[in-house]
């Protein structure tokens, strides 16, 4: 009985250092390494968020601490008399169960996703874009965006606000972005650079 619980703890032990090293990997590479992308399409969101995520969410409800809340959840809820905790209790069983999961699966995921479009973008040439802005703006709440459209779909990128502060007040009619992209895998563009220039409509 004494082995199990020394066995308990080593293990919950494993997995907070695990979560936390996880988390600290996926914070340093988002703010640090991960680059810009624009264009792309369904394939990112379904391979490289969704399926690992899913696969995750199963396999640390079935291999993790979260196994025994998942076992005795349904007794849980049958015992227990408010309506409103019925709902509650699962929800937020689910809910930390994804955040694992896409902490652990998901991240990871993103984090080789990103490497293999940084590699493939090496291989092609860089490309200038021209573009008109639809808009320009700011957020106490947000990060600050420029939005544009680039290849027929509306793409935007978040920015310092030093950077915007002398156009807030000009029209956007007369404001144009240029970029500069290499093509990785999937159509998703790597931004390596972006400028506002400002032009005469007549």
């Amino acid at each position: 009985m004494e082995k199990n619980k020394l066995n308990k703890k080593t293990i919950d032990k494993i997995n907070d250092a695990l979560f936390f090293i996880f988390c600290l990997t996926g914070i340093i590479y988002f703010l640090f390494f991960q680059s810009v992308t624009i264009g792309g399409d369904y394939k990112y969101f379904i391979y490289v968020f969704l399926i690992p995520t899913l696969i995750g969410f199963f396999l640390i409800a079935r291999f993790t601490f979260f196994a025994k809340s998942w076992k005795s959840i349904f007794n849980d809820l049958l015992k227990e008399k408010y309506l409103i905790l019925k709902f509650i209790y699962p929800f937020l069983l689910i809910t930390s169960n994804f955040i694992f999961s896409y902490i652990f699966f998901g991240n990871s995921a993103n984090i080789i996703w990103d490497t293999i479009n940084k590699l493939e973008s090496k291989k092609n040439k860089t490309e200038k874009y021209f573009l008109p802005i639809t808009k320009i703006y700011t957020s106490y709440k947000y990060k600050d965006k420029i939005r544009f459209v680039f290849l027929n779909n509306e793409e935007s990128i978040s920015v310092k606000y030093s950077e915007i502060k002398p156009f807030l007040n000009k029209n956007t009619d007369n404001l144009k972005i240029e970029i500069k992209v290499k093509k990785g895998i999937w159509d998703n563009y790597i931004l390596e650079s972006w400028e506002i220039k400002e032009v005469i409509n007549h």
